[in-house]
């Protein structure tokens, strides 16, 4: 496996650790908004949390009949490997960031995606999308 992996986004293109599961966006708030130096992974519980939140998403889109099963178990398993601190390394945003807490779940929602896809991290970047905005549960591009 490559040491890195390009990723794009609307400021252009990036490269990543190839075994990083957080995305671009992570990486971009990660330059930009050093506040404190202090990663969310020094907060587990917090990372735990809004585990909790993203698989409740994804089981009640699942329940509700908008997201297909297969891919709400995928993320609600990987919502466990998050629940049991598996991935705390992977929530390196500062604890403190500008945008209201948008980088902290763009890497939710990256870890999350690559987590619970089968494929390799960077087709996994390239092949989900976010289904709603306000939970984040993500679909297969079509």
């Amino acid at each position: 496996m490559p040491a890195t992996r390009i990723e794009h986004d609307f400021l252009g293109e990036r490269t990543l650790p190839a075994d990083a599961y957080y995305g671009i966006q992570t990486l971009r708030a990660l330059e930009n908004f050093n506040i404190t130096g202090i990663p969310i992974k020094s907060e587990p519980l917090f990372v735990q949390a809004l585990a909790y939140v993203k698989k409740a998403a994804a089981q009640a889109n699942r329940d509700l009949g908008v997201l297909d099963a297969s891919i709400a178990d995928a993320i609600m398993a990987a919502c466990d490997k998050v629940i049991a601190g598996e991935l705390n390394d992977q929530f390196q945003t500062d604890m403190i960031q500008g945008g209201a807490g948008t980088s902290v779940l763009r890497a939710v929602r990256s870890t999350l995606r690559v987590s619970a896809s089968s494929q390799t991290i960077s087709e996994a970047s390239r092949g989900l999308m976010v289904v709603t905005s306000g939970s984040n549960v993500l679909a297969p591009l079509r």
